[in-house]
């Protein structure tokens, strides 16, 4: 009997043990979840070292051709395309290898009733996730990804889809609604007509309208909804997340009652022919390497950062070719020229590093044991890595103004190249890589004339040092 006792006694101080535990990891989530700073969304970003999105997870779908046989089980579907059960370990292998930053993309048709409610268990799930980047102290981008199926942009589908799209987002903002800051929501991924992918990145004017229109419907209902949701930072993207120009000057900023809370991202696997697994394994530091890389980046620097409005770039990445060290300086060139213009980078890993099938291998790092697959890209993506090559960023040798310009520019500093003589010549490049001038010459008061040159980026270069110049 007595025996009895104490066992029944055992177990009774056993489960108030954990019952203690739970509360106490609760108390830990909650205190850091509810904890605000009212930053801006400029310092949200100028805080961001570099990030890593949870790839081929919470994203994960079955198309069309495919039943659904994961029945409502939320680890079914994080684990459908070949990626392991998500951990609180990775999120801390990742913080400190130097990732301070982690994108949660989520796909929320698969859960959700005909009415568009979002399954408790999937709920949960999400949030744990989330709560592992919390305790981590990471900034999270929390995102509705894959759901073209509920989220449409044509005329005729448009308002149901509005319908959808509020529906999700109040349910979204509402269990949210007490994390602190360093949460922020991103409406939607690659927002498009699906029937348009063929012509990817350009959309309709009737698309660009009703994206436009999602985005209000975003801000409004965040900011209706309780707790620290008034002052939420919120994330939005141009059709297709394009790099590109026709999506990025469609883009209509939403109206925001509270002011510098809004993000521009857009998505970037740049150059394509290296990023993806048709084409080259070699990159280099030519202008026609770069180019599709700087010249968005410059337009977006140009129509929002100079402007006051924050831009990440949401996904970016370059597929395994066993081409290590290529892609190294590249990821090294990429983050640098970014930071450079004032906007950080998420890294796309798909957990795909070897495979038989005909996917991309965008992986860096290896989800089952905590380790990173190609240590020296690590090290360029976390600035760590020891380029050789010159800055092709900026340079403290040559100073050119005014930037943007008309037509005149002054330069400074070519008596660092011990010129004995003017008057000198200088090349300009455009964004392309291409030459577009040879034998301009620079008058004996230092300034140089490109008012001929048609509006646009260029890149003088001088003894290889080159500096970017905007054309107005």
């Amino acid at each position: 009997m007595k025996t009895v006792k104490m066992i029944v006694i055992k177990q009774f101080f056993v489960q108030m043990w954990r019952i203690v535990s739970l509360l106490c990891t609760f108390s830990f989530a909650t205190f850091a979840a509810n904890a605000q700073n009212g930053i801006t969304a400029q310092e949200w970003v100028a805080n961001i070292k570099i990030g890593w999105n949870l790839g081929n997870t919470l994203d994960a779908w079955f198309n069309g051709e495919q039943a659904d046989t994961c029945n409502g089980n939320p680890l079914c579907y994080e684990t459908l395309w070949k990626n392991p059960v998500t951990t609180k370990a990775m999120f801390t292998s990742l913080k400190d290898a130097g990732f301070n930053a982690i994108r949660i993309p989520v796909t929320w048709y698969n859960a959700i009733d005909a009415d568009f409610n979002i399954s408790s268990d999937w709920m949960a799930r999400v949030t744990e996730i989330v709560n592992y980047a919390v305790e981590n102290d990471m900034y999270i981008v929390l995102n509705s990804h894959h759901d073209e199926r509920i989220f449409k942009l044509t005329a005729a589908e448009k308002e149901q889809s509005l319908v959808a799209f509020q529906k999700i987002w109040e349910q979204i903002a509402d269990n949210f609604k007490n994390y602190n800051e360093k949460l922020v929501f991103e409406a939607l991924n690659e927002p498009r007509n699906p029937a348009n992918d063929a012509n990817w990145g350009v959309g309709s004017a009737e698309e660009y309208a009703a994206l436009n229109e999602h985005y209000q419907v975003f801000v409004d209902v965040v900011r209706a909804s309780s707790g620290n949701n008034d002052k939420r930072i919120l994330v939005i993207n141009p059709y297709c997340a394009s790099a590109w120009d026709d999506a990025m000057n469609a883009l209509v900023l939403p109206t925001d009652a509270v002011p510098n809370k809004l993000i521009v991202s857009f998505h970037n696997y740049a150059p394509g022919n290296f990023a993806f697994k048709e084409g080259v394994n070699t990159w280099s530091r030519h202008y026609y390497d770069t180019g599709e890389i700087t010249y968005p980046i410059d337009n977006y620097f140009t129509k929002y950062v100079s402007q006051g409005i924050p831009v990440i770039i949401g996904e970016f990445g370059a597929v395994n070719k066993n081409n290590e060290a290529q892609r190294a300086g590249w990821a090294d060139f990429y983050v640098k020229y970014a930071e450079s213009n004032g906007i950080k980078c998420f890294y796309w890993d798909n957990g795909l590093v070897t495979t038989t099938e005909d996917e991309d291998l965008f992986a860096i790092f290896d989800r089952r044991n905590q380790t990173f697959y190609f240590p020296e890209i690590v090290k360029a993506l976390t600035g760590k890595y020891s380029a050789t090559a010159i800055d092709y960023v900026t340079t403290d040798m040559l100073k050119i103004y005014p930037n943007p310009t008309k037509g005149q520019l002054t330069i400074s500093g070519l008596e660092t190249f011990n010129y004995t003589s003017l008057p000198q010549t200088i090349e300009i490049y455009n964004y392309t890589g291409y030459l577009v001038e040879t034998n301009l010459r620079v008058c004996p008061n230092n300034t140089i004339d490109i008012s001929h040159l048609p509006a646009g980026v260029y890149f003088i270069h001088i003894n290889g040092e080159r500096v970017k110049v905007v054309k107005q």
